[in-house]
């Protein structure tokens, strides 16, 4: 290449730190949530890095990349969701395709997955039912952590359908377990009959928004309104998914709804009325908002002659359940829950913590670890937790990822203290 040549390559190539901080003023004035992460990942789309962030320090792009980087931040400006723009989405350690039909997997289903993983952690080749299953991504995450579990996924959206069937062909190709993927309404009555007092897990992410509810553009506007509202209260899937999770699970059995704010005090009470559940209990998402309920199949009349009815947690070949050692589980899962909470919450002050030493920098001019990386590091910690299940050893882990990070804002010294948090090992329970 001559001079002539190479100095004109160089001029049409510019450089990924300028690139991304163009990216984030733009995102940052559009009102984007997260500007600097969206930033870098559509920039690691474009540069064909789908695992990992580019390095952006004098690395150079070339112009066609740049301007394909210009154009998808400006449609991110516009508040396309970010996954209907690279097409992908991560949930539990795996990354599937979406579509602008279906809905992009958020972070806060991480709680589900840990959950039904916790639940089920004993049990042997467990049946699970993902229902309003969307892209599928939480079924074929499930199924990536637990080779040995059956797991079945269900919709209605045509268009979901061939998202979550494309992905689950995808990951059975990769080498998981195959998810089965069924056409189906979950107010239907006798959906997956064939299962009734089998299954060991309901997971659901249902719609759950009432109507008329004012949304940000990403979900208003831009998400297919049917994965979205479920009427004037928000519960006209949520209590369909109920009644399909008291005829499937066995004894024993879990269940799992995401949910927002508006069903977060109803919830409970319609879990009460079907007389098949023991007591919800409300899970917080990583912005301390009402996102999950959770609960256990209990024995009742109504289940004494179905298929399955008589097995107890763990049980797969017949035997008959103990009802006191039934109840002695159920009693033991919500010690173990209430443990993981108290430690959460010492997490939940930490990452405050740092998240208001990282204002007072910046407020400052001083150098600072960027904000939006502690919610990296609590993505990169609950895909862990997704792959072991929660439990101490994850939750330990988790602390450590974050302190990590956090001890990136060191030094600092506010009123003559230093509050800047230290690394923490051993065990922190």
């Amino acid at each position: 290449m001559s001079d002539q040549s190479l100095a004109h390559h160089v001029e049409d190539e510019e450089y990924l730190d300028v690139l991304l901080r163009e990216a984030e003023r733009t995102l940052a004035e559009a009102r984007v949530w997260s500007p600097r992460e969206d930033a870098e990942a559509l920039a690691a789309h474009v540069l064909g890095l789908p695992d990992r962030s580019p390095e952006p320090a004098k690395e150079r792009v070339p112009a066609a990349a740049a301007n394909e980087l210009r154009a998808l931040v400006a449609r991110r400006a516009a508040r396309i969701p970010l996954g209907h723009l690279t097409g992908r989405a991560r949930l539990g350690g795996i990354e599937v395709a979406v579509t602008e039909d279906v809905f992009v997997p958020r972070f806060p289903t991480e709680l589900l997955l840990a959950w039904g993983l916790s639940t089920v952690r004993a049990k042997r080749a467990p049946v699970v039912v993902d229902l309003c299953t969307g892209s599928g991504a939480l079924a074929l995450a499930f199924a990536h952590a637990r080779p040995d579990a059956e797991v079945h996924a269900v919709d209605l959206d045509a268009a979901a359908l061939d998202c979550a069937r494309h992905n689950a062909a995808t990951r059975a190709a990769l080498g998981d377990t195959p998810v089965t993927v069924h056409a189906g309404d979950v107010t239907d009555p006798e959906l997956l009959a064939a299962l009734d007092g089998r299954v060991d897990l309901v997971l659901a992410n249902p719609p759950y928004v009432p109507t008329g509810t004012e949304l940000l553009p990403e979900w208003g506007e831009h998400h297919p309104r049917r994965a979205i509202f479920a009427g004037t209260d928000g519960l006209d899937v949520i209590r369909a998914v109920v009644e399909r999770a008291a005829r499937l699970l066995r004894q024993g059995g879990g269940l799992a709804i995401e949910h927002g704010d508006a069903q977060s005090d109803v919830l409970p009470a319609l879990l009460a009325t079907t007389g098949a559940f023991a007591p919800g209990e409300g899970h917080r998402d990583q912005e301390d908002r009402p996102r999950a309920t959770t609960t256990y199949r209990t024995a009742d009349a109504g289940q004494g002659g179905g298929r399955g009815a008589g097995q107890g947690a763990g049980q797969g070949d017949g035997a008959t359940a103990d009802p006191a050692a039934e109840a002695g589980l159920a009693r033991l899962r919500a010690e173990l829950d209430r443990i993981d909470v108290r430690l959460l919450d010492t997490l939940r002050t930490r990452i405050e913590c740092c998240v208001r030493i990282a204002e007072h920098k910046r407020e400052h001019e001083v150098p600072m670890m960027q904000p939006h990386r502690i919610g990296v590091v609590q993505e990169r910690a609950a895909r862990y937790g997704a792959e072991h299940g929660v439990d101490q050893r994850f939750l330990r882990r988790l602390y450590d990822l974050v302190i990590e990070e956090t001890c990136r804002v060191e030094d600092l010294v506010i009123d003559g203290e230093s509050t800047a948090p230290r690394p923490v090992t051993g065990d922190v329970s």
